[in-house]
């Protein structure tokens, strides 16, 4: 016999609930949000447009005139172009379960209000990657800082940001045609461990000021400075805005090694606070490793991470590091790491994409919104109410117009726990 899903908490609570999830999903919200407030094309799938992979039309422009008009001669008529991008769309979500017995009766805490925040973070998370990765992970023209031609030579000791670097990445971008924000700057998202680089360099001669101009400087008028504030937004430099988030795009470990590279002899669990390896040389308390597989151009390891070393005992590592979650006193591992796991010591890698709003195209199907779908139902079982299920569900995904986007690639002497 079929049991039928049902809910018999009141719309009241349903209501407050899924604000909870909103709420908590907007705050975890930066690629999401600058893209779909500031794109120009929007794209929905299950109205006019059908399938798992949507066709998405870009129009291009018309040839650049390049003559004067003949008194006796007819204009000879252009074509329009245009040319296609295609989308996949995908379905995203999870689900939270817990116990009648559990929410009702046995927990002192609103286990309904944490799941809402938790659900509504664990989804602004997952399509918040899913935008910066389709972005990140696809650019073609880079500028590497300093001397270096790869992510792999970027040195932290010649090849962080300049301003030389912000100003070329700009040019190129307006230098292509690459559209801007009404106001006609860009915009970048950063990871905070780019920080210190940041304002280390001469031209933050004045970092307590936001977005000043040099004009403005030289006049000591800061009265007028043009433009608003966009979400996170923490300077204006170069005509480029940099919005700060801690989903910025950091490649772990992926510059150039201080030391030769090792491995891990020993599996290690989350939680843990020892890494044995194969080579300690030159490794000494107070070191940044990366453990686990340096991401490439393309792919993303989300289980590699960074640890700080806090004793070397011969061959056998003390760290500290995010942590497992689940444990509010756990400052181990954040992910297991098998047996030879590549373990390094080499600066992170900050890519900055220098976007405006035609850089990327996100598409969602109608049915679920962009807002996506929060739920809180009973699961079916043969003895009726006894596990309720939160979840989320939203179907959707991005695409980079390559020739609308550069990136910057730095390496940077800031450092976290964990990954991004």
């Amino acid at each position: 016999m079929a049991v039928t899903t049902t809910t018999i908490m009141p719309a009241s609570v349903v209501t407050a609930y899924t604000k909870d999830f909103l709420f908590f999903q907007d705050l975890e919200t930066t690629w999401a949000k600058m893209f779909y407030a500031n794109m120009r094309k929007e794209v929905v799938g299950g109205r006019e447009l059908r399938g798992k992979t949507i066709q998405v039309p870009i129009y291009t422009g018309m040839p650049e005139v390049t003559d004067h008009l003949t008194e006796s001669s007819d204009v000879t008529p252009v074509s329009m172009q245009d040319a296609y991008t295609s989308i996949t769309i995908y379905e995203e979500g999870n689900v939270l379960q817990n116990t009648r017995f559990l929410e009702n009766i046995a927990a002192y805490t609103d286990v309904g209000a944490v799941a809402a925040r938790m659900i509504g973070k664990n989804m602004a998370v997952r399509r918040d990657k899913i935008i910066r990765n389709a972005i990140v992970f696809n650019v073609t023209d880079t500028v590497y800082c300093g001397a270096a031609t790869t992510r792999a030579t970027l040195d932290a000791s010649a090849d962080k940001i300049t301003y030389d670097n912000i100003v070329e990445a700009v040019a190129r971008a307006r230098g292509r045609g690459i559209p801007p924000l009404s106001d006609g700057t860009y915009f970048t998202i950063y990871h905070p461990c780019l920080e210190r680089d940041l304002v280390a360099l001469s031209q933050f001669a004045y970092p307590a000021y936001y977005g000043p101009n040099v004009e403005m400087l030289m006049s000591g008028d800061m009265t007028n400075v043009m433009g608003k504030k966009l979400p996170g937004e923490k300077y204006r430099f170069g005509s480029l805005r940099f919005i700060e988030s801690q989903y910025g795009k950091v490649f772990c470990g992926a510059g150039t090694p201080t030391q030769g590279a090792t491995t891990s002899t020993a599996a290690v669990a989350a939680g843990d606070t020892v890494i044995n390896v194969a080579n300690a040389t030159g490794l000494a308390v107070g070191n940044w490793i990366t453990v686990g597989t340096v991401e490439s151009s393309t792919t993303a390891v989300p289980a590699t991470e960074n640890v700080l070393i806090t004793a070397v005992n011969t061959l056998a590592l003390s760290i500290r590091g995010a942590g497992a979650d689940g444990d509010a006193d756990d400052v181990g591992f954040k992910f297991a790491h098998g047996s030879g796991a590549a373990v390094v010591e080499a600066p992170n890698v900050c890519a900055l994409p220098i976007l405006g709003p035609e850089s990327a195209i996100i598409a969602f199907a109608a049915d679920v919104g962009w807002e996506g779908e929060v739920s809180l139902e009973w699961a079916p079982t043969q003895l009726p109410r006894r596990f309720l299920n939160h979840a989320w569900y939203w179907v959707g995904g991005a695409k980079l117009i390559d020739k609308n986007c550069v990136q910057i690639e730095c390496a940077t002497t800031g450092n976290f726990y964990g990954n991004n």
